[in-house]
Formats: structure tokens, C-alpha cells, sequence
């Protein structure tokens, strides 16, 4: 029977969730490998650096999952992320800008970063949190994992007296699993991430 553990992020974790990372929103495909996962690095670095709370799930040894959640309240574990995690994220960052291939992929985040903007914007709506990053290798679905991380970052928004938070996602992922969750959808855009490929269409989800 699978040893199914639930605790912080811990620094040997890292390679492993960029790789989560980087299967799912596939980074390499737009650079080489050694590049996406720069990328997928920098991406953990700094959520874990935005995030108030931290969930890593473990199976028979290996961290498969992990969900990073920010309560506005909570300045000051925010700062000790913050702390923590923009050093590495700097340094990682240096190491990035010096590959040669990385200017899609830079492209492409700055523009990432517009759309989601902008659905947070037109939405209206006024958030005291936020569904930081959330991630679940596929190959443990139908565990109960992505359910269960789901489950514990929702209980601390709620014990951290967040009124209402949001998250991001888009079509390279199971987006339906929040419609499943209750969530309701509050905006959705497009953008070409490559020239010649299908748009990837991106989502806000209240809760």
C-alpha cells in the first residue's frame, strides 16, 4: 500500500517539483532542457517566495505534489519567504540570462504575466489571497493527492480569515478539477505562447 506523507517544502525538494513544473507547462519545448528547467526553478523559487503556507506531498519517499497559498494577512511570514527564497531565485535567475536560448521563454513569461494581469484587473472582484501554485505529478492521480493538497490550502485561507482568494490556470492543466472543487470561473483570455501553435487560453477562478 502507497506511504502517503504531508509536510513543508524542504530544500531536496526542489529539483523534483521544477521537474512537475516543467512536465506540465513543458519550458523545454520552448528551450533546451537544461534552460526549462532553469525556468521551472525560478518559478518555484518565486512562488515559495510569494506563499504564507506550504504543502509538499510525499509518496513512499518522493515529494509528488505540492500547493503554496498567500493570506494578505499574513505580512510577516510573507516577509520570512520573501527572505528565504529571493536570494536563491537571484542566483538561479543569473544562471538563466547567461543560456543562450532563453529569449522565447522570457518572452513568453512577460507575456503570461500581462494576461493574467489583466483578467485580474477586468475581474473587479477585491482578494485578500491567492492560490499561489498548485501541482501534482500526473502519474499519482486517482490517489486522492491533488484533493487532499487542495483540501489543506483552503483550510488555511479560511483559518487565516481570507473572505476570497484566486488562482491562474490554463489549458495545459486540469483546470476542471476546480469547476469540480466549487470554484467559479471569473475571467478567461487567450495568448499565442508560440507562433504556429494553437492559443493556450487562460483562466481566473474565484473562490
Amino acid at each position: 500500500m502507497p506511504k502517503i506523507h504531508y509536510r513543508n517544502f524542504q530544500k531536496s525538494d526542489e529539483a523534483i517539483i521544477a521537474k512537475i513544473i516543467n512536465d506540465t507547462w513543458q519550458f523545454s519545448h520552448y528551450s533546451n532542457p537544461e534552460t526549462g528547467m532553469l525556468a521551472a526553478k525560478i518559478y518555484l523559487l518565486g512562488s515559495l517566495a510569494e506563499a504564507t503556507f506550504q504543502q509538499v506531498c510525499e509518496l513512499d519517499g518522493e515529494p509528488v505534489g505540492i500547493i503554496l497559498c498567500r493570506s494578505n494577512r499574513k505580512r510577516k511570514d510573507k516577509l520570512v519567504n520573501w527572505v528565504k527564497y529571493t536570494l536563491p531565485m537571484i542566483a538561479t535567475g543569473f544562471r538563466y540570462m547567461g543560456a543562450r536560448d532563453n529569449r522565447l521563454l522570457s518572452e513568453m513569461d512577460g507575456n503570461v504575466s500581462k494576461t493574467t494581469h489583466g483578467l485580474l484587473q477586468k475581474s473587479g472582484l477585491d482578494f485578500d489571497g491567492e492560490l499561489v501554485f498548485f501541482a501534482v505529478n500526473e502519474k499519482t492521480r486517482g490517489l486522492g493527492i491533488g484533493k487532499e493538497l487542495y483540501q489543506r490550502g483552503v483550510t488555511y485561507l479560511k483559518e487565516a480569515g481570507v473572505n476570497r482568494f484566486y488562482l491562474f490556470t490554463d489549458t495545459r492543466c486540469n483546470y476542471g478539477f476546480y469547476d469540480h472543487m466549487g470554484m467559479t470561473q471569473v475571467g478567461e483570455d487567450q495568448l499565442v505562447l508560440k507562433e504556429g501553435e494553437e492559443p493556450t487560453i487562460f483562466y481566473l477562478y474565484s473562490s
